[in-house]
């Protein structure tokens, strides 16, 4: 049994249209729109399935389902190209945990194609001045150590010796100086396979991100970084509601000519 309240909006619309799904003739046109629903936003779904309600010929509502997953396709890097991972940082997550009154929060966006990682983070009541900060991965154990994955002796772009502050730098992911040399090493002694696997400890889970303090040099806050919530860009909404409006004026074009040829 197949439960659609757990299920996200968008997901709901192509489980929806694949149970009504029957071979024959309509079979490409169920195939698009299971393409579109699964790929679009919640907004962008409903807008689609009020629009493949009017009362156009079928031609036409092939021709509008090809050019609604055509846009889909060309939008897709816009949703997957950049890969948000945030957490809050306080001392009690420390292994083993800090007595801290310092917290703070972190948020790394991963762009696979364009290789950078950029690092922004913010604190504040630390115990004394900070010293470091890296991305330590990976884990072999949820709440467990790593050594460090990124730069030493820290991030560039940290306040060093403050007890508040924060950092929004952004690294290229192919260079060497992003990383721990021994990071590097120990994953083919080349940049990009540091790169693959920092990218792949952050999807798993199994990377943390701490700060350092002249009282405690192995750490006085961390999180472990998870991937946040997907926002799609304003630039992909774009693109979606410019191509719905240029649907609508085709669509509208396509009445007034069948109006015309009826007389009416």
């Amino acid at each position: 049994m197949i439960y659609l309240s757990a299920v996200p909006s968008n997901l709901q619309f192509a489980v929806v249209h694949w149970m009504a799904w029957r071979p024959g003739r309509h079979s490409v046109c169920y195939a698009l729109k299971l393409l579109i629903f699964a790929s679009a936003t919640r907004n962008l779904c409903f807008l689609f399935n009020r629009f493949q309600q009017l009362p156009f010929p079928e031609e036409m509502v092939m021709k509008v389902l090809i050019a609604f997953a055509t846009a889909l396709l060309a939008a897709a890097p816009a949703f997957g190209v950049t890969i948000v991972y945030t957490t809050s940082l306080s001392g009690p997550n420390e292994n083993p945990p800090v007595s801290s009154s310092g917290i703070g929060v972190a948020a790394v966006t991963v762009d696979t194609t364009g290789h950078t990682l950029r690092v922004q983070e913010a604190f504040i009541g630390l115990t004394t001045g900070t010293t470091a900060s890296h991305i330590h991965c990976c884990v072999a154990t949820p709440t467990g150590t790593a050594g460090v994955a990124t730069m030493t002796p820290t991030f560039s772009g940290l306040p060093l010796g403050e007890t508040l502050g924060s950092m929004d730098q952004t690294f290229d992911t192919l260079a060497t100086s992003t990383y721990n040399a021994p990071f590097v090493t120990a994953n083919g002694g080349t940049a990009a396979g540091a790169e693959a696997a920092l990218f792949t400890g952050l999807a798993a889970g199994t990377a943390y991100l701490n700060i350092h303090t002249t009282q405690n040099l192995g750490g006085e806050i961390r999180g472990f970084l998870t991937v946040a919530a997907p926002v799609p860009e304003p630039e992909t909404y774009a693109l979606f509601l410019a191509g719905l409006a240029s649907l609508g004026v085709a669509a509208r074009r396509h009445h007034h000519r069948e109006a015309a040829r009826r007389g009416d």
